[in-house]
């Protein structure tokens, strides 16, 4: 005759300290992602607002193979963009780190009274997050796209 024997089986469970532990881990993922990620749509926004820069750097360039190798006046080029809107760009666009039109305001557009020359910024300390100092990046008409 045999004799079986019945094991009680225990239910296996985790202990308070796994769950801690796979919690702890988890959030270390998540952190490091995190600021990946944020560093990742920082630089994005840099590079879109590089573009923007050098696309209102080209309309002036357009607007000046038109009038005589002048861009527009600071005056004139106002906060709408002035002269460059709607033939030359469609609109001033608005940095995508600030939200709001940078390149519009009154100090972000520089050009003499009868210029030959002009400088375009993007105003405020909106890419601090890429290690860019305030006011860049920056495109003038004698060196192009200037990045600190």
């Amino acid at each position: 005759m045999s004799v079986y024997r019945y094991v009680r089986r225990s239910l296996s469970a985790f202990t308070l300290t796994e769950i801690m532990i796979v919690i702890a881990i988890i959030s270390v993922i998540v952190l490091i992602g995190t600021v990946n990620y944020t560093h990742a749509r920082a630089r994005g926004q840099y590079t879109a607002c590089i573009t923007n820069v050098k696309n209102i750097g080209t309309a002036c360039a357009m607007y000046a193979t038109d009038n005589s190798s002048h861009y527009p006046t600071a005056s004139a080029y106002g906060s709408t963009g002035g002269p460059l809107c709607p033939s030359y760009i469609h609109n001033i666009p608005n940095c995508p780190s600030a939200g709001y039109a940078t390149y519009a305001a009154s100090n972000a557009y520089s050009a003499a009274t009868n210029p030959d020359a002009y400088t375009i910024c993007c105003i405020g300390s909106n890419h601090t997050m890429t290690g860019v100092t305030a006011n860049f990046p920056q495109y003038n008409s004698a060196a192009g796209l200037v990045e600190h």
